[in-house]
């Protein structure tokens, strides 16, 4: 009996068997980890990364043939929640959403081979409530709504040819989250703080946080401004620590925009080395230098009082209120006070 023969039919389909894609999610422990108390995730206007970042891992690819990756967000279901008694729960309706855009992966097309000898990051994807936004790494999300990332794996080797190719798409229900614009349940702020490297500045959760630790100075630095005044030398003027999730350059970025981060107490008004001060700039200074007067209080009201004092019933009054006249000049943000011979 002669052998039977195979079909080109029947070899195409055990090709296709053979490259049969597998994805599997990165850091699937820690998603489920935030899956378990509810994912949140923070949106602004400028944009945020989100942590734990999307990456993944694939086999089956054909090594030889190129492939184009993408993700988007889209929304899990049709309403709008509340935190409420440490839960989320449907609080309506959801908002009209945006139309989604489909971030693809800087490094596509790509040979499969390639893609398949490293993890695939989509970490750069930030997302915003920027309804204006017109950056293609951005996604526009609501507040207070429930998404769900989705990655599609396009066999393609140019990007033109994208919406007409097969692909096939891969949904991980453990990285669904709830975008917010600052974080609700104190248990994943406690989780993020534990596992992100970057959201060091975060000491106080969700809508709970209050906006001295923007001016707040760690010990060290609180030493090292009164030991500097002492001395008559420059003032530090470096704050740490930074609240953002994502990674040093976004930090950064923030720093150049974002009130409070990484900035540090400006120098007198009337001192020769102050930089000119910009218009844009004078209301938030003047907050700033409240918030420096408040701290310092307990130590110009003694100036005040050593400087209505006369220096001849003291030998070493004179030189303690010179320098008790320019600590009151430099923090003080209704005007340095006449000193004991103006008086």
């Amino acid at each position: 009996m002669a052998p039977r023969k195979t079909s080109d039919f029947s070899m195409m389909s055990i090709l296709a068997d053979e490259y049969d894609p597998k994805v599997v999610l990165e850091s699937q422990e820690l998603w489920e980890s935030f899956h378990n108390l509810g994912t949140e995730m923070i949106i602004t206007k400028s944009g945020r990364r989100m942590f734990p970042p999307f990456k993944v891992r694939m086999t089956g690819l054909e090594p030889k043939a190129k492939y184009v990756m993408l993700m988007d967000v889209v929304a899990a279901d049709d309403c709008r929640y509340k935190f409420q008694n440490r839960r989320w729960v449907v609080a309506g309706k959801a908002d009209p959403e945006m139309p989604k855009r489909m971030y693809i992966h800087p490094d596509s097309p790509a040979t499969g081979e390639q893609w398949m000898q490293k993890v695939v990051s989509f970490h750069k994807l930030k997302l915003t409530n920027n309804i204006t936004d017109k950056h293609g790494f951005q996604t526009i999300l609501n507040s207070m709504h429930k998404y769900q990332p989705r990655f599609h794996l396009v066999k393609t080797c140019d990007l033109a040819k994208v919406p007409y190719s097969n692909f096939k798409t891969f949904v991980f229900p453990e990285t669904e989250f709830i975008a917010v614009t600052a974080y609700q349940n104190e248990k994943i702020t406690q989780l993020k703080i534990d596992n992100n490297p970057f959201a060091k500045g975060f000491r106080e959760t969700g809508a709970a946080r209050k906006d001295k630790r923007k001016y707040a100075l760690p010990p060290a630095s609180k030493s090292g401004v009164l030991q500097a005044l002492q001395a008559g030398g420059p003032v530090p003027t470096r704050l740490s620590g930074t609240d953002d999730d994502s990674e040093p350059e976004d930090s950064m970025a923030l720093s150049a925009g974002s009130p409070g981060v990484g900035l540090g107490l400006p120098s007198s008004p009337c001192s020769p080395s102050s930089p000119p001060v910009p218009p844009i700039a004078a209301d938030y200074l003047l907050q700033q230098q409240l918030a420096q007067y408040r701290q310092f209080h307990d130590m110009l009201l003694l100036a005040q009082s050593h400087l209505t004092t006369p220096a001849q019933l003291d030998p070493q009054l004179a030189m303690r209120n010179l320098l008790l006249s320019h600590l009151s000049g430099r923090y003080n943000p209704y005007g340095r006070p006449p000193s004991a011979g103006e008086r």
